[in-house]
């Protein structure tokens, strides 16, 4: 998830061209980000109520789905969808792995 925020702006003229469509070039990796931003909190919360465990394997199916999503994308409207449910998915994968992380280790 943290390296999918940065590894498709090498591949966004591309997908561009496949989709032949430049309107949505900016909103590929914005959709992304503005999701993670906006679900980061969301997905901790979640994890106080029903676990981290179940969260993040959620998170992660969530992911999983959502990057089939893109991938079999046809237009940009339905990629840029795509992008934001994976957005959604990646704050929820990266929060929820130093929630886990710091629920392991103590601070010395």
């Amino acid at each position: 998830a943290a390296l999918d925020q940065t590894i498709v702006a090498t591949s966004v003229p591309t997908i561009s061209n496949q989709l032949h469509s430049s309107s949505g070039f900016v909103w590929i990796g914005g959709a992304y980000l503005l999701a993670n931003a906006v679900a980061a909190p969301i997905w901790t919360k979640l994890s106080d109520i029903w676990g981290r465990k179940h969260m993040l394997l959620l998170a992660l199916a969530w992911f999983f789905a959502s990057s089939i999503a893109c991938a079999t994308a046809k237009t940009m409207n339905a990629f840029i969808i795509g992008r934001a449910f994976q957005g959604t998915a990646g704050g929820g994968l990266i929060n929820l792995v130093n929630v886990i992380l710091s629920d392991l280790f103590s601070m010395r």
